[in-house]
């Protein structure tokens, strides 16, 4: 009787401290969705919501999971722009690491549920691998518009070069960025196997440079007509 008893108050204090992570959530939510100004409660509130829900012995490693934790959501929320528009393509490269209110959120979600619902060998690489899923989300929409072009002028060091240039090496730099975070990225957060050998990334840029050509190739056509 003595050890049912002493089940059911752990059950109560778990579902209790589940109302109280899911409260805090939702605060942090709406800290984030105030932009800059609420950088750092949403830090807070989201970094103990993971501390709750995912407690562990090891106090030395929790301290230092909590400040990531914090840190993390608290840079992305100093990144919403309240005035920013869900879907849209951004038009500078500063819009492009730039989140609307409700993608900011989103952007959160994905990291604590990311935390508490998968299994890693190293809690520091699938944190990593869970903030970077937002940019490389915002990279994929950013596909064609004016920031490829952009990125793609950093490689000549200041020097003019034509645009179709630019963003063919823009679109390169994209698609290898996503092609590495799916084939290098998802396993190194979860501890899996890594490749040894720069062959298989290697094949990635030059798949990466074949589909940035599909653009050309498609407006090719016009020189014929």
């Amino acid at each position: 009787m003595a050890a049912t008893r002493g089940e059911a108050v752990q059950g109560l204090l778990r579902v209790e401290w589940l109302l109280l992570s899911l409260g805090l959530l939702i605060f942090s939510s709406v800290q984030i969705a105030l932009g800059p100004s609420g950088a750092f409660l949403a830090g807070l509130s989201a970094a103990a919501a993971i501390y709750l829900i995912r407690v562990r012995a090891d106090f030395k490693l929790s301290a230092q999971l909590f400040a990531v934790d914090f840190l993390t959501v608290a840079i992305l929320a100093s990144l919403v722009d309240g005035d920013g528009v869900l879907w849209r393509a951004p038009n500078t490269l500063l819009n492009l690491c730039q989140f609307s209110p409700i993608g900011g959120v989103s952007a959160v979600l994905v990291y604590v549920f990311g935390i508490i619902a998968l299994r890693a060998r190293s809690q520091f690489a699938l944190r990593f691998g869970l903030a970077v899923i937002p940019f490389l989300f915002s990279f994929l929409i950013a596909l064609g518009a004016p920031p490829i072009a952009q990125l793609g002028k950093i490689f000549f060091l200041g020097f003019n070069a034509p645009e179709g240039l630019t963003s063919l090496i823009g679109r390169t730099l994209i698609l290898f960025l996503l092609n590495e975070a799916v084939v290098v990225g998802v396993p190194l957060a979860l501890g899996r196997f890594q490749p040894q050998e720069w062959r298989p990334h290697g094949i990635l840029l030059i798949s990466a440079f074949l589909a940035s050509l599909t653009p050309v190739i498609a407006s090719a056509e016009t020189l014929f007509i």
